[in-house]
């Protein structure tokens, strides 16, 4: 379940992950490092809501590595757009036959696991014209943000919950010691 403090079925621990991301600051993206605006909740947001694609710097000019997770699925038309078609071509029968009953569903289920996925990744192994497709265009994966890596796909965390987070006020919670 993506990251979302003020629903009631959220995982009670989430305002302490993200308090304890701020204060730890693992990944080294500098949240508290003094701003203009002294441990800005804006700046904070903005930086753990930053696409991380190791090539573009967020607000406080940190680039840092790339994030890259796993998408659930993806639309049949996404899925065929990367097929290269020697890479198709060169498959047998029956591995043209198992394509074919994956690139008949509307929307495909490719999660890590999944029978879909651990076809494709048969079917186009690493080094294949399909596989580097599937990589350039985000087709089985796309580049994400902290925010996502910690909560999960399609989350992203407000100022007014970062503020929440840097003072403390959750349950069992108390304010970041401040440098």
């Amino acid at each position: 379940m993506p990251f979302d403090p003020g629903n009631t079925s959220s995982d009670p621990g989430d305002m302490q992950a993200l308090q304890n991301e701020i204060a730890n600051d693992p990944e080294s993206y500098g949240y508290l490092q003094p701003a203009p605006d002294l441990y800005a909740p804006d700046v904070i947001a903005a930086q753990i809501n930053h696409v991380r694609d190791g090539a573009t710097a967020d607000v406080q000019g940190v680039v840092g590595n790339a994030i890259t997770l796993q998408v659930p699925d993806v639309n049949r038309e996404d899925l065929l757009r990367a097929l290269d078609r020697a890479d198709v071509e060169s498959l047998t029968e029956g591995q043209r036959f198992f394509l074919d009953m994956i690139v008949r569903q509307a929307k495909i289920e490719i999660g890590a696991g999944t029978p879909n996925r651990q076809g494709l990744d048969n079917l186009f192994p690493g080094g294949s014209d399909t596989r580097s497709n599937f990589t350039s265009r985000n087709v089985l994966s796309r580049p994400s943000t902290r925010a996502e890596q910690l909560f999960g796909l399609e989350s992203g965390i407000s100022q007014a919950v970062i503020a929440r987070a840097i003072n403390g006020q959750f349950p069992g919670g108390s304010p970041i010691a401040l440098p």
